[in-house]
């Protein structure tokens, strides 16, 4: 089922929801009225029950609108696996760049920490020997970049961030522990990471770069504790993504 065919498929649910809850409606007034008690002239008015609310009808509302959104979001297999190829695509260009400025990494350590600027826009690939084993060793902080800032294979101009984690230097480590006790559950570092940088298309050195993350929080729970490692990783990850953002940018 192609997602047009979801979509209307959702339109015609709601459709017959709305139809199904405005008949149901019409009976339960025509009901209210059938059973009302006629009242004899000279009389007094009885008291009688408030009819009970339709609840039902607001179930059915809520559920017409859940499938509504559940069916336009719906995505067929085809479509899946379309978008699959195509971001399987774009990840083999970028590598493409990546391994033309690949060779610069030393390049850029001889002439140092630099003043960089952001030429076209960035793309941050992790060249450490743990992210070579992994199919994807595209930089989380490239995901954490405004898609403004993202370099896709047609780019004219991209500045390319080499991050190796491997030469992180660490600092303020920190080891969280039970009062009075020597067991350790969890532990955190200031981590400083020098990223080389290069310009492509013209596959030029432009230096490194210094990017220290956040301190780690002075004491946790042992609640808090799981997780602890990628939470401190990630808040890094920011802080190199906010660098590159704050770069003064060139077209």
């Amino acid at each position: 089922m192609s997602e047009g065919v979801g979509r209307l498929l959702a339109v015609v649910i709601v459709v017959v929801l709305i139809a199904v809850t405005a008949y149901l409606t019409r009976r339960s007034v025509r009901r209210d009225q059938h059973l009302k008690p006629k009242i004899p002239e000279g009389s007094a008015p009885s008291v009688t029950p408030k009819a009970a609310k339709p609840y039902w009808l607001i179930a059915l509302a809520g559920l017409a609108v859940i499938c509504a959104w559940s069916l336009s979001k719906y995505k067929s297999p085809e479509q899946i696996e379309l978008e699959r190829e195509a971001a399987n695509r774009e990840y083999l260009r970028q590598k493409a760049i990546v391994d033309d400025v690949r060779s610069l990494v030393d390049a850029s350590r001889s002439l140092g920490i630099q003043d960089v600027e952001l030429r076209g826009r960035a793309l941050v690939w992790d060249i450490s020997v743990n992210a070579a084993r992994v199919r994807n060793n595209r930089s989380e902080v490239y995901d954490m970049l405004p898609h403004a800032l993202q370099a896709g294979p047609a780019d004219s101009a991209i500045t390319v961030f080499l991050l190796n984690t491997d030469d992180a230097q660490y600092s303020n480590c920190v080891h969280y522990s039970f009062s009075h006790s020597s067991y350790s559950f969890g532990g955190g570092c200031r981590t400083s990471y020098h990223i080389a940088v290069a310009y492509w298309p013209e596959k030029r050195a432009a230096g490194m770069v210094t990017v220290t993350g956040p301190d780690p929080p002075s004491w946790i729970g042992l609640s808090e504790s799981r997780g602890l490692i990628d939470r401190l990783r990630r808040a890094d990850y920011e802080a190199i993504a906010d660098y590159i953002e704050a770069l003064r940018r060139v077209q």
